[in-house]
């Protein structure tokens, strides 16, 4: 029996119980209750015999939620909503020559500070260390995730 919850439901950690659930309609699942033992959500993987029943052949996760008892978890708590962006996100690529000892970490401190309201994300994917580069560098791309809750311009986004 688990007692902390990595869930933010903004319910405090102490006050669920996990387990394993036994419900047979989950081939595995978790069990989630409040300190009382009432069960608040079960959640797993639908067993094989129902999948089949509706004709699914992937893996189907379902989750049973108590909303009632859930909101009396959070109650305590202030719920902070924010509007949803009505523009979608924007990435970009951009592929960098650096020498080898300059870091991921170094790079993405300079364009945080260089704009620190557009740009959402950097993320590395690719790093090639190539005998044509020099044997002093290394190329490396990184997408970038700019994004605001107003429009971006293209000019913004490049």
């Amino acid at each position: 029996m688990c007692k902390t919850s990595s869930l933010d439901l903004g319910i405090p950690a102490g006050l669920l119980v996990y387990e394993k659930s036994e419900n047979n309609i989950f081939t595995y699942a978790l069990k989630v209750m409040n300190r009382g033992g009432k069960v608040v959500a079960e959640l797993g993987y639908v067993a094989d015999g129902i999948r089949k029943n509706f004709g699914l052949t992937n893996e189907v996760f379902f989750a049973d939620l108590n909303w009632t008892a859930l909101i009396k978890l959070t109650s305590k708590k202030d719920i902070e909503f924010k509007e949803i962006s009505k523009f979608p996100a924007v990435s970009r690529d951009l592929a960098l020559l650096l020498d080898k000892e300059v870091l991921f970490k170094d790079v993405v401190a300079v364009a945080t500070q260089t704009e620190k309201k557009l740009l959402k994300k950097v993320e590395l994917f690719d790093v090639s260390r190539r005998a044509k580069i020099t044997s002093k560098a290394r190329s490396s791309c990184r997408e970038l995730h700019p994004a605001r809750r107003e429009r971006n311009t293209q000019r913004q986004a490049d």
